[in-house]
């Protein structure tokens, strides 16, 4: 059981980190970059310069956002599937991004479903 309680709060400090603290983290990196002009000629004049790595930076930025709201949206899908008592249903391309959420939501439930 200690084992079992353990792995939980393990999750949800994972869980917590994730939803809290990326964003922090993300937003103090996106502060200290040098912003794009992501107008038409802004991003004509990043395009058409050697430029200094501004661009790629952005787009990495923008990535790393995109892959955050689409694993908090993971874990809240699997949250509500673990609360409905049901399987979230898979979803395609999403694979390994969708069992890292389950494995999270599911020790984190864990504890409350065996007490």
């Amino acid at each position: 059981m200690a084992m079992r309680v353990a792995k939980a709060v393990a999750a949800w400090l994972t869980i917590a980190l994730t939803v809290v603290g990326v964003p922090m983290v993300l937003a103090l990196v996106w502060r200290l970059e040098p912003q794009i002009d992501w107008s038409e000629d802004g991003l004509r004049a990043a395009l058409s310069t050697l430029g200094d790595g501004r661009l790629v930076l952005a787009l990495f930025r923008v990535a790393a956002w995109g892959v955050w709201w689409l694993l908090v949206f993971l874990l809240v899908f699997e949250a509500i599937a673990a609360w409905r008592h049901a399987r979230a249903p898979r979803m395609t391309g999403l694979g390994w991004l969708q069992s890292f959420a389950r494995a999270l939501v599911g020790a984190a439930v864990a504890v409350f479903m065996t007490t």
